[in-house]
């Protein structure tokens, strides 16, 4: 009873969600991309998120497709470390790549075309309780995913505006 009681104190913690406290957009701008209406989150083929952009789904809008690489811990604070306490920050880097009916799309600020992009998203996380593992458990799969959908949809909004831009006036923003 007692090693049953041990094992199932290391499995309990108390504190809030990990909390996103800044959260880098992806390099890639989509000024020269059609309108996008919808995008999808993909990892290994499977199809993680699929949301739409603006008011209403427009039936001339194309899907952007996110392919999500592996994703990489780049920062840990040490107090997370901790058996007991963990409050401190980290910081993951998530290699991703954006197509539009399967050509790569995306281009930085001076319309230099990016192959591969990353997002990088830190996060503060407080947690109490007996915790011998690591405190990237799956707790975190959810908030980065999360990250990602608000990096790509920032980016999706701007480049819909300047896709209008250039068709109100005929020409390429800047």
């Amino acid at each position: 009873m007692l090693c049953l009681g041990l094992v199932l104190s290391t499995q309990v913690s108390f504190g809030p969600a990990p909390k996103l406290t800044s959260n880098a957009y992806p390099e890639s701008h989509f000024f020269r991309a059609p309108r996008i209406s919808r995008f999808e989150i993909l990892r290994d083929g499977r199809v993680l998120r699929s949301e739409s952009v603006g008011q209403s789904e427009s039936a001339d809008g194309k899907t952007l497709r996110v392919a999500m690489g592996t994703t990489k811990l780049t920062h840990l604070d040490d107090s997370l470390r901790r058996p007991l306490v963990q409050d401190g920050a980290l910081t993951f880097r998530i290699p991703v790549t954006f197509t539009i009916d399967g050509k790569p799309v995306g281009e930085s600020t001076v319309l230099q075309p990016i192959a591969d992009d990353t997002i990088h998203a830190s996060f503060h996380l407080s947690r109490y309780g007996w915790y011998l593992h690591d405190p990237t458990d799956g707790r975190m799969d959810a908030c980065l995913l999360d990250a990602m959908v608000t990096a790509v949809r920032a980016r999706i909004e701007d480049g819909n505006r300047q896709t209008e831009i250039k068709r109100l006036h005929g020409t390429y923003p800047r």
